[in-house]
């Protein structure tokens, strides 16, 4: 098909960047998730013969106030699969990484 597939099996939009999604859908390995979090005000184009050859998902959540503190409680028992998905770790030169096309998720540490 020609696509760009890079394996990742799911994603998970918690930025709402207007290109994310569309991106998504173009680079969607065959069966991938995507799952939306972010809080979009806008609307967002959507490729669905590209869903279609690859047979994705997407689903969205939504949290409230009053799951905070449970997520947080959660947190240490994750770290783990956490720590899994941080592919990169840097301080200065993250906005450099971060600004190219083949990048994912970039975590800058204080």
């Amino acid at each position: 098909m020609g696509r760009i597939a890079p394996g990742t099996q799911v994603s998970i939009d918690v930025a709402g960047a207007p290109n994310i999604v569309p991106d998504v859908v173009r680079m969607a390995r065959s069966c991938a998730r995507l799952v939306v979090i972010a809080a979009y005000t806008k609307s967002v184009e959507l490729d669905l013969g590209a869903m279609l050859l690859s047979e994705m998902s997407i689903c969205t959540s939504m949290g409230y106030p009053d799951e905070l503190e449970t997520v947080v409680e959660l947190m240490p028992s994750l770290t783990d699969k956490l720590d899994l998905m941080i592919i990169h770790r840097f301080v200065m030169e993250a906005f450099g990484v971060a600004g190219a096309a083949e990048t994912g998720k970039v975590m800058v540490e204080f």
